[in-house]
């Protein structure tokens, strides 16, 4: 892949910074999905400091630790190191230890599994060396991973490296708004495409070229046999240390990318004999934040009917669209998928978008807590904010776009609308008329969001009455923006 351009990453950078400023031993952990940008977050954080940033690698611990001195030696340009290596960590934590006694220090501890999948005792040595020298150094030791039960399991109380971190960063993926600043040139509708195919992962963003169309960023980036997403889940899984055997992993999240939400149907659709059989491959899925278990906004625990969803954006529109044509791919075709993709206009990209808990929900949502932050939105709080079905026959079940919640009361209720026309009066009737089963009194707000923007009477109607309309332009707003 290309370098990345930097975006974003105001709070995590604001974060580091008044960590390093207190000039005390610091020890932090920073965990994100492969892909979010951990170590492009700190080499930015870092460019201009001293320190030393050593990434594991699925090798020996003869080779890991060669590899590590000969860039403590990079960083240092110290001259005994030049032509010898650290005879084991204790060493070369000694060395770091030393080196940072008397002047602030940035030390990485990047892939840390990858070193503790060969040196197990690695989390001992590093809690013995912080214990004896390293709490009392200027150190700023950071430990970063891909993988969350991994670094959870290093805080519990019966691991050696309990109670000594100092704090933790966890990187999430870029927000629709975050995303549109790959794509400084594109309209609204486009830059929520965009948010649509690539998602808020830096790396996927980072691939694209912005002052090429959407078009060409698909054939460029994905379609295209040497292209930098061509077969991205593949390494995400092949890079996963719980994942055994990739295809059954594949298999469950294509099932769920085209449109499989409650086990049994997974299973069918992924091709095994029952729901027990993929009970293991959904945690996994869910522990690498690959896919998302999401139950209703508002409702009994006990009684919700959860759904699963590819919560990658990315990923989703691979299985929906790369994986089905890859014989046409592999045979040169990629410009006739790209117009399958593209459509009457656009026609099987903006139904993808605009699915149920598809990117454009996800974009109204984050949109509604940017403008709560900035105060936007007046009375109307929440500190709940999801979708709410219930049911499943095609009599009784209802559902509803967003829903939000505070203290247990709904207090908004919100309609997200791609469709190429207007939004109508009667489409807020529709709206109000499904809110009384999610129990919204008269006090509830509601919000509508339309690709298209609003009927006259239906503008005219919510200027009276304090209904809320959104428009991709609105969500574009700097105010929105610059938080």
């Amino acid at each position: 892949m290309p370098d990345q351009p930097f975006h974003n990453r105001t709070l995590e950078l604001e974060a580091l910074q008044a960590a390093w400023d207190e000039n005390r031993p610091s020890f932090l952990a920073v965990v994100g999905r492969r892909r979010v940008g951990k170590s492009l977050l700190l080499q930015h954080f870092f460019e201009g400091r001293a320190y030393i940033h050593l990434v594991g690698t699925a090798q020996t611990a003869r080779n890991q630790l060669a590899d590590a001195s000969r860039e403590v030696y990079r960083a240092t340009a110290d001259p005994v190191l030049e032509y010898q290596d650290f005879s084991s960590w204790d060493a070369l934590l000694a060395y770091v230890g030393s080196c940072a006694r008397d002047a602030r220090l940035g030390f990485v501890l990047d892939e840390f599994s990858y070193y503790c999948d060969q040196v197990p005792e690695l989390p001992s040595l590093l809690q013995r060396w912080w214990d004896r020298a390293g709490r009392t150094s200027r150190v700023f030791l950071v430990i970063a991973d891909s993988h969350a039960t991994f670094m959870e399991k290093l805080s519990r109380g019966d691991q050696p490296l309990f109670g000594r971190r100092t704090g933790e960063l966890r990187l999430q993926p870029f927000d629709y708004a975050d995303a549109a600043r790959f794509f400084p040139t594109y309209a609204p509708e486009d830059r929520l495409r965009a948010y649509g195919v690539f998602g808020g992962m830096p790396a996927y963003l980072a691939a694209c070229n912005t002052d090429a169309s959407l078009a060409d960023n698909i054939l460029r980036s994905v379609l295209r046999s040497q292209a930098a997403l061509r077969r991205e889940p593949d390494y995400l899984l092949s890079q996963e240390r719980s994942v055994k055997e990739p295809p059954r992993y594949l298999s469950v999240l294509r099932a769920i990318a085209h449109g499989a939400t409650q086990p049994n149907e997974i299973a069918l659709a992924a091709g095994f004999r029952s729901p027990a059989d993929i009970t293991g491959i959904l945690a996994k899925l869910q522990e690498s934040r690959l896919v998302a278990r999401i139950v209703p906004a508002r409702g009994d625990p006990g009684r919700r009917i959860s759904r699963y969803v590819v919560s990658d954006p990315f990923l989703a529109f691979w299985f929906k669209f790369v994986q089905p044509a890859e014989t046409l791919l592999e045979r040169g075709f990629a410009a006739r998928v790209l117009d399958e993709i593209l459509r009457s206009p656009l026609e099987n990209l903006d139904r993808f978008i605009s699915r149920p808990q598809g990117p454009w929900e996800q974009a109204c949502a984050d949109y509604l807590w940017r403008a709560l932050r900035v105060g936007h939105l007046g009375e109307l709080c929440f500190d709940e904010l999801g979708p709410w079905w219930e049911g499943r026959g095609s009599t009784e079940s209802a559902e509803i776009d967003l829903v939000g919640v505070r203290r247990k009361r709904v207090t908004l209720v919100g309609s997200c609308n791609w469709r190429h026309e207007y939004v109508k009066l009667g489409d807020l009737h529709d709206l109000r008329a499904t809110a009384t089963r999610v129990g919204a009194d008269a006090e509830a707000h509601y919000v509508l969001f339309a690709r298209s923007g609003f009927d006259p009477n239906l503008v005219a109607v919510a200027r009276a009455e304090g209904v809320i309309l959104v428009t991709p332009q609105d969500m574009f707003d700097p105010d929105i923006l610059d938080i």
